[in-house]
């Protein structure tokens, strides 16, 4: 049995990414934020078909993935570039590399790494203000996130999508 969307989003998620947020150097609190985001994308396909729904209602174009929430997963990612990054962070977490997928945005844990670029460096809006260490992942394409960001944006991605379907969770 599923744990609650709700309950899940709230009591799981929230207090992971808060804490990544106070702390977004430490390698353990991104790897951990990742995991439970991701985890939510399943937990709101869980809900939506044991509710006896079709989660997949909300994708315009053809469905080409799988129908379960490894599907409903790899939909997302076509939808939300930041999701696709964490989508495929948590699979390189999770196999430490990955050798199948097509079109994978990041191939390894050892993408994601700490890093300190003080105000000036770097493009606009890389780097956090008085040069403190953050995580940031690096993409196949040598494009660089900070990836409490991806964290973020991807978590209320998550939340508009869950409310599209019909299950507002926040």
């Amino acid at each position: 049995m599923a744990m609650p969307l709700g309950h899940f989003r709230e009591e799981i998620v929230q207090p992971l990414v808060d804490e990544f947020e106070n702390e977004d150097a430490a390698l353990h609190r991104g790897f951990a934020a990742v995991s439970v985001v991701d985890a939510l994308a399943a937990h709101i396909h869980r809900e939506v078909v044991g509710q006896g729904q079709d989660p997949f209602k909300i994708f315009k174009q053809p469905i080409e993935s799988r129908r379960d929430d490894t599907g409903f997963r790899a939909e997302l990612a076509k939808l939300n570039p930041n999701f696709k990054i964490l989508r495929d962070v948590a699979k390189a977490n999770k196999h430490a590399f990955l050798t199948q997928g097509n079109n994978v945005e990041v191939n390894g844990s050892g993408d994601t790494a700490v890093v300190r670029v003080v105000y000036g460096e770097g493009a606009f809006g890389v780097g956090k203000y008085g040069g403190l260490p953050f995580l940031q992942v690096t993409t196949q394409s040598a494009e660089d996130h900070r990836l409490l960001d991806v964290v973020l944006a991807s978590l209320k991605f998550l939340d508009e999508i869950s409310g599209s379907l019909g299950y507002p969770i926040r």
